[in-house]
């Protein structure tokens, strides 16, 4: 990286400006893409977009999980607070250990404290993933072109789009990950010492990132790459290099133990719904998704889920889990940079294996014979939803392909006319494969949308534009700078076109929020609709409904039973089938757990007056939501089996004033995380209910606190502080040296 670092710097200056032309719709304001607008139903108002299809981002996670529950650990961590717990969903959740929330994700995790803060992270995400790949290519000993053609197209993945939450936050660790396999690599082979630096930072920060499943998928390629480079070294550079990468390995590992142990413990206890069904390890991609890996505008639009009546032929959540796109002049690149080439250095393995990747993965998204069983037997693969997750580094291995490509274009490395002919026959077999299976679906798709039509076939005017003009660069070894715009220039409006199908307009009104905030106190909220799960935690609200996975398998089992029979409990969303009739039957059971306010969208009572006994009195309404009352919530805190004087500091801290010995009830969900002090002596916290805590009172006057932690956090800590001094040792003294 210090041969030309005038080159260098301009890359990056070029694909900062292309990051930032790429998220123009939103940047300027002229589009919102806020998902607290898009997604707490909370909006009174709006002007819809100029583009049809997905607004801003196609997973809804991003609104569920990752930018609330983000916000909710970025506030814990600003006051102070390790942001293990989270009381304010169901009868409390964990948190952190849910990981989706990125709770340990510093510094990046702050940025979700801001309303919009899931955009501001792809921004800085799509930035460092583009730098790290053009480092990685350029370690691969490409021009500065080639390389930043790799990252530019890198950093415009479809992920980013199509899955804009925690499965886009380990993104940038791939490269980073495999950029230091190249320095421990070189550094073996040169006998110097260190050069594994970079690799256990950029496993830490695929871990903290807080998904696993693109992380372990992730580490699969990487796991690749070093076995490649261990074949390809010998005698003591072997050596060299294997202690490098498991020394590298082991720290980086150690380093994520305060986030792992809680993660695997949760997972023990917690239910994962879908997750735990069968039909993941036998899940494949749809034969409509067929054509959108390289033309995604296919059907005129991102996300455009299908109508009724074409419902039977297209599957809408194969938007969610197509994982991304690479587009066609990439995948031409690609086939040629496995052109054999005529030159000293050509090198085949490391392409070799990037096509061998790309080959494996989409025969098993795609369903073909054999190859599902054969991945199944792959540790942990069968309980990962492979065919959303496995796109990125698919992605990945596409676009270090292309660079390869077009950096054999610039050095004009020679490459007969038969290779070349067989590149091309490669991308129209990959093109005919992707198209034909679906061309029986184009005429009821646009009979059912005629004006995407019109966007389609722009799309594919601009992509036809794009191929001839690298098919002139390819065979007459000019116009190169043309074909790099031209592909660049594709990518960006892609990105954009989705930004374009944001609310130009929108209103959110926050006066039932104003409402609660003054009067629940302590008490919990449950909503049949408005004010969508897990906001209520934005504006520190406890709700009971909640939307996590895993969930807390002892409150999904508590809430079957007593709650909502037959319900999904995992999503304990608003507006699901049979949630107003099992809240009118078992309102009992709601106050019992605390609900002292029930939202309900304007005009819709569900409380008719022979519902309950007493009725639910109305509190509060506005445009976004009406508030009943209930006439019995039990308190957060109560005494039993004594006579006391309570007073509530707050969900931590209470104190009594008791004639003799009694029992105190917290109505927050057990966990083996809690403990609890009396005077400052620890006192054991047990079960009540099945599912609250109660410690025990002494007579007379006393001060109880309740504190969070999960089981074996403090051995972790040790573990990870031991791992980074380690690490600080070596990079301190390899600073020196140098």
């Amino acid at each position: 990286m210090l041969a030309r670092p005038h080159a260098h710097w301009r890359a990056i200056a070029a694909l900062t400006l292309i990051v930032l032309l790429s998220n123009a719709g939103i940047l300027s304001g002229a589009f919102i893409c806020d998902p607290e607008t898009l997604g707490a139903d909370l909006g009174t108002s709006g002007m819809p977009g100029i583009f049809p299809g997905a607004s801003c981002y196609v997973d809804p996670s991003v609104a569920l999980l990752t930018q609330p529950l983000g916000h909710l650990s970025a506030q814990d961590w600003l006051h102070g607070i390790i942001p293990w717990w989270n009381p304010y969903g169901g009868v409390g959740l964990p948190l952190a250990a849910e990981m989706q929330n990125e709770s340990f994700f510093l510094p990046f995790v702050l940025l979700l404290h801001f309303h919009n803060g899931w955009f501001l992270q792809r921004v800085l995400f799509q930035l460092l993933g583009g730098i790290f790949t053009y480092a990685f290519l350029t370690e691969l000993r490409l021009g500065s072109a080639a390389a930043l053609l790799g990252g530019v197209l890198f950093a415009l993945n479809g992920t980013f789009i199509l899955s804009a939450g925690a499965v886009a936050a380990p993104i940038f660790s791939l490269p980073l990950l495999l950029l230091g396999i190249e320095h421990a690599w070189h550094a073996a082979t040169a006998g110097r010492r260190r050069g594994w630096l970079l690799v256990p930072l950029a496993l830490a920060a695929s871990i903290y990132a807080g998904f696993p499943e693109t992380a372990y998928l992730n580490g699969l390629l990487a796991g690749c790459w070093t076995l490649l480079r261990l074949a390809q070294s010998h005698g003591p550079a072997r050596r060299r290099f294997l202690g490098k990468m498991l020394l590298a390995t082991s720290i980086g590992l150690a380093l994520t133990l305060p986030v792992v142990l809680p993660f695997l413990a949760y997972l023990q206890t917690g239910d994962a719904g879908v997750h735990d069904f069968a039909f993941l390890a036998r899940g494949k991609l749809p034969t409509p998704a067929a054509p959108l890996q390289m033309l995604p505008l296919f059907y005129g639009a991102i996300a455009q889920f299908a109508p009724p009546s074409t419902a039977h032929l297209f599957q809408d959540w194969m938007w969610v889990r197509i994982g991304g796109w690479f587009g066609c002049a990439p995948v031409l690149l690609a086939c040629y940079a496995l052109a054999p080439k005529a030159a000293p250095g050509w090198r085949l393995p490391a392409r070799a294996l990037l096509a061998g990747w790309i080959i494996l993965w989409e025969a098993r998204d795609f369903g073909a014979p054999g190859f599902i069983a054969a991945f199944n037997l792959i540790p942990g693969m069968a309980r990962v939803d492979l065919i959303r997750y496995s796109g990125l580094s698919i992605e990945f291995a596409v676009f270090a392909l292309a660079a390869h490509g077009f950096d054999d274009l610039v050095k004009r490395l020679p490459c007969r006319r038969a290779h070349l002919l067989w590149a091309l026959a490669g991308f129209l077999a990959c093109l005919a494969l992707s198209v034909i299976p679906v061309l029986h679906l184009v005429a009821p798709w646009f009979h059912a949308f005629p004006r995407l039509r019109y966007f389609a076939a722009a799309s594919f005017a601009g992509t036809a534009l794009t191929l001839l003009i690298l098919l002139h660069a390819m065979l007459r070894g000019g116009g190169l700078r043309g074909a790099q715009a031209s592909i660049i220039a594709g990518g960006i409006i892609i990105f954009l076109l989705p930004q374009l199908a944001g609310l130009r307009a929108a209103t959110v009104d926050l006066e039932g929020v104003t409402f609660l905030q003054k009067n629940i106190g302590l008490s919990r909220f449950y909503t049949t609709g408005p004010f969508s799960p897990n906001y209520p935690a934005v504006y520190d609200i406890a709700a009971l409904n909640f939307a996590q996975i895993p969930a807390p398998k002892l409150f999904t089992l508590y809430a079957a039973r007593r709650l909502f029979p037959g319900g999904d409990i995992l999503l304990f969303l608003g507006n699901q089938p049979g949630q107003i009739p099992a809240l009118r039957k078992n309102l009992a059971a709601y106050e019992a757990v605390g609900v002292k306010y029930v939202g309900a969208a304007p005009g819709a009572n569900p409380f008719p007056p022979s519902s309950a006994t007493p009725a639910p009195s109305l509190a509060f309404q506005s445009p976004a939501m009406d508030i009943y009352e209930l006439p019995n919530p039990a308190p957060y805190a109560q005494i039993v089996n004594g006579a006391c004087a309570l007073t509530i500091l707050s969900r931590q801290e209470m104190k009594t004033t008791c004639a003799q010995p009694a029992t105190l009830i917290r109505r927050e969900m057990i966990d083996p995380g809690w403990r609890a002090t009396v005077n400052g002596a620890a006192t054991p916290v047990r079960p009540i209910l099945k599912i609250f805590q109660q410690v025990a009172l002494p007579a007379g006057s006393a001060v109880i606190r309740f504190s969070y932690i999960p089981p074996h956090t403090h051995l972790a800590c040790a573990v990870a502080l031991l791992a980074l001094l380690l690490w600080l040792g070596c990079a301190l003294t390899a600073r020196r040296q140098t």
